[in-house]
């Protein structure tokens, strides 16, 4: 191994940045879901969200998180018709760049 390392450091190191990779998506999957106030194919029963109605999930926009570790490589959800635009809270968090605040 490079430096003396050891097999196992590699296989512990991999699994915290799958881990990781996971818990990210899931954070912005559901910041997307509280956002448009209904999960993946869900319609709007509420009246208060007609402005929501018509905005749609639109694919991923592939994001890159580096660590001490690694890079993790998550998917951003986009989303269209939107009336502003959609800009995630918790991306310019994990990705270190300045831009909005919480």
């Amino acid at each position: 191994m490079i430096n003396g390392a050891r097999k196992e450091d590699f296989i512990m190191s991999e699994f915290f940045n799958k881990a990781a990779g996971l818990i990210l998506q899931e954070l912005l999957e559901k910041e997307v879901t509280e956002y448009l106030g209904r999960g993946h194919y869900e319609r709007i029963n509420n009246e208060k969200q007609e402005d929501k109605k018509k905005v749609y999930r639109n694919g991923y926009e592939p994001l890159n998180i580096k660590t001490a570790e690694g890079k993790i490589k998550v998917e951003q959800p986009e989303l269209r018709n939107t009336i502003e635009t959609y800009n995630s809270k918790l991306a310019p968090i994990f990705t270190g760049r300045k831009g909005l605040e919480l």
